[in-house]
């Protein structure tokens, strides 16, 4: 049974998806229907949990900086504290000086500090980040690495520890969970059942198979951040063996942070 309006909290969701960059160096393949997707799925099967809020999706030419920035000013007027807010960004992803950047669709890789000074840094994703009052939050990156415009030199870097590193540091830093791709582009551009391998086990995994039985065998039909979260750990790195031949591992930070984010 549904729960009274009243007392259910209402979910609010931003979801960017970026495949047609302006510079079609950058461009990938399924971002901008993922980011259709999650939302879509995130708001069906939170019907039971969650009043309706304001969902947003920003698909390619929608996502640059601007169209960012005004959705969370808009959001920022919207969401209370007791409301539940997600924000999932699919698209490139940079690390300068060990700090994760987001590339906006108008991104041009004319050199790497035009990528820097067009992206948005970790600074920036924080201060949007704290213009949403919400006390449980959400944050989901499936931005694999722009590798197809770099340098061989510039690539080596960014595959590396490093985009870890910088993901590990905006995860400490954001006060909230974060679950995180760290494809590469190979892997990103060829997808998984017309999805990036990523956000196809986030899907798979809220529309029920993330679901843990309980002691007694029983499943309770609610999916939390927990149990998405270590889904994740296990079908991203299935997925990625069986069919490229390389085990991708996904990031999580969910200490403390955990809540039912689905159901079905």
């Amino acid at each position: 049974m549904t729960a009274p309006e009243i007392e259910r909290p209402v979910l609010h969701v931003l979801a960017v998806g970026i495949d047609n960059y302006r510079d079609s160096a950058l461009a990938l393949q399924y971002a901008a229907g993922d980011a259709r997707a999650f939302a879509e799925t995130l708001v069906r099967q939170g019907q039971a949990l969650f009043a309706p809020g304001e969902v947003i999706v920003l698909p390619d030419r929608d996502a640059t900086r601007t169209g960012i920035e005004k959705a969370f000013e808009r959001l920022s007027a919207r969401v209370q504290p007791s409301d539940v807010f997600v924000l999932y960004l699919a698209g490139h992803g940079r690390s300068f000086d060990g700090r994760y950047h987001f590339l906006p669709s108008e991104a041009i890789y004319e050199n790497e500090e035009s990528l820097r000074q067009g992206g948005l840094s970790e600074d920036d994703l924080k201060g949007l980040l704290r213009k949403v009052r919400a006390q449980k939050s959400l944050v989901v990156l499936d931005t694999c690495h722009a590798g197809a415009a770099m340098s061989l030199a510039a690539l080596a870097t960014t595959r590396g520890p490093e985009m870890k590193d910088a993901i590990s540091r905006l995860m400490k830093t954001t006060g909230r969970a974060v679950l995180a791709a760290t494809t590469d582009k190979d892997v990103a551009f060829e997808g998984y059942e017309q999805h990036g391998v990523f956000t196809y086990a986030l899907l798979a995994g809220l529309r029920g198979a993330a679901d843990r039985p309980e002691r007694d065998g029983r499943r309770d039909q609610v999916i939390s951040i927990d149990e998405l979260s270590d889904y994740l750990q296990q079908e991203v790195p299935r997925i990625t063996r069986e069919k490229f031949h390389k085990e991708i591992v996904p990031m999580r930070s969910v200490e403390g942070h955990s809540f039912p984010i689905g159901g079905y």
